[in-house]
């Protein structure tokens, strides 16, 4: 037992963050770091176009 305390959850995986830990606030969600590029590439799917 480490003896940290889960501050909160990232909200698109679960991963609990500790005091200390770093998170993104976005649009009112917890986001970790690991699922910055899936929360962006959901967050743009509107932008997303086929150069033809």
């Amino acid at each position: 037992m480490t003896g940290t305390k889960t501050e909160c959850c990232c909200d698109l995986c679960g991963e609990e963050l500790d005091r200390g830990d770093v998170c993104y606030r976005l649009n009112g969600l917890c986001v970790c770091a690991d699922c910055l590029a899936d929360y962006a590439r959901d967050y743009f799917r509107t932008a997303l176009e086929v150069i033809v």
